[in-house]
């Protein structure tokens, strides 16, 4: 381990869309590498001598010699993984000194699988490290990233997100662009980006061409997952809590509802009152949460309600929001409740309580997936 020569040359990678990708993931390889009992970097350089590869390691292995000859991707998706399976067969078949390696600053959970599948080495910057080779075999897993990739973050940025919640509702139906566009109410570019997005995550099935190219969730269950994470990790007004005098406690949530339906205020129920029309969990809910879009109306039904902004001992919380946010709302029992889906997405976030519970039976009974 002692004496170990570094030498680094730098150059750029036409594959990545700047050079700090480059010089910031090579070094954390090398760093992962050297951790890793009876290992020792000797050289690392980014290559430019062939076309085969971006950069180069080698290194000492448990006492026997290693190449590693590495491809940098900013992003790997099962489409992608594949892709550089078959460049590094092609390039290296009739190679057996060297071994092909994958750098990337992200890879799905899919492309993880792929690749492990297929025995070839992966690093990213979670600092999961996948390495197998004659001799010397090394996983260390970091798991997934917080924040998903950024084609799946992508997912859920502005009207996307509608577009998303149109597929999870009706996860068995084909939809064409236009199709999408109408259901989600949102332009026919956005429903192609949407459904580009999760062709390149591999999360929709295919059929017909051009024009006519419909295609279905195959991984409703991935993208509802993921739809979550982006849920929890993005910023959201705070939730006002107000304490309303005389709400009974049955039925406190048709009260408002009736009072807010006076005042012409669009509005939405969610979270455990919603939860408990869709999928009855709890025995009582002592506080109403509603989606409500801001306006003069929303002021005159807070004053008939008699409403009063506290801190504590509330008994009613409001998010506000758009009319976005109270899409695929479904009528029931004279008031509005909100979409299932967002329903489920609120409980998550909340997080006290048996809100996650709720959220679980929520998603198994009513969701399916």
């Amino acid at each position: 381990m002692a004496n170990i020569r570094r030498i680094v040359y730098i150059r750029h990678m036409p594959n990545l869309p700047d050079s700090s990708v480059e010089q910031a993931l090579l070094p954390k390889l090398v760093d992962a590498l050297d951790q890793v009992p009876g290992f020792a970097v000797e050289k690392h350089m980014i290559d430019n001598r062939e076309p085969d590869h971006d950069a180069r390691i080698e290194l000492n292995a448990a006492g026997r010699p290693m190449v590693l000859l590495i491809e940098c991707k900013r992003e790997i998706f099962p489409l992608q993984a594949r892709e550089v399976l078959w460049q590094f067969r092609h390039h290296l078949q009739s190679r057996s000194d060297v071994t092909p390696f994958v750098l990337a600053e992200s890879i799905t959970g899919a492309a993880r699988d792929l690749l492990k599948a297929e025995g070839l080495g992966f690093f990213d910057t979670t600092g999961t490290l996948f390495l197998p080779a004659d001799g010397a075999f090394v996983f260390v897993d970091k798991g997934l990233p917080r924040s998903r990739t950024t084609g799946e973050r992508k997912l859920f940025a502005q009207r996307r997100s509608q577009a998303v919640h149109a597929l999870l509702r009706e996860p068995s139906r084909w939809f064409g662009v236009s199709e999408l566009a109408q259901a989600a109410d949102v332009a026919p570019s956005t429903a192609s980006e949407v459904l580009g997005l999760l062709d390149k995550l591999e999360w929709v099935k295919h059929r017909g061409q051009g024009p006519a190219k419909e295609r279905q969730l195959s991984e409703p269950s991935q993208l509802l997952d993921a739809w979550a994470a982006a849920f929890a990790a993005a910023k959201r007004e705070p939730l006002q809590r107000y304490f309303v005098p005389k709400l009974g406690s049955q039925d406190p949530e048709l009260a408002i509802a009736a009072a807010f339906e006076k005042a012409k205020v669009h509005y939405a129920i969610s979270h455990e009152s919603a939860a408990q029309r869709f999928a009855p969990f709890l025995t009582h809910v002592g506080k109403v949460r509603i989606r409500v879009v801001a306006g003069v109306e929303l002021h005159v039904a807070k004053a008939e309600l008699g409403a009063q902004r506290v801190d504590t001992g509330w008994n009613l919380g409001l998010w506000e929001g758009t009319e976005a946010d109270l899409m695929f709302s479904e009528r029931i029992d004279s008031a509005w409740f909100a979409s299932p889906f967002f329903v489920y997405l609120d409980l998550l976030q909340a997080a006290e309580g048996r809100s996650k519970e709720a959220a679980e039976h929520l998603r198994k009974t009513r969701i399916g997936f």
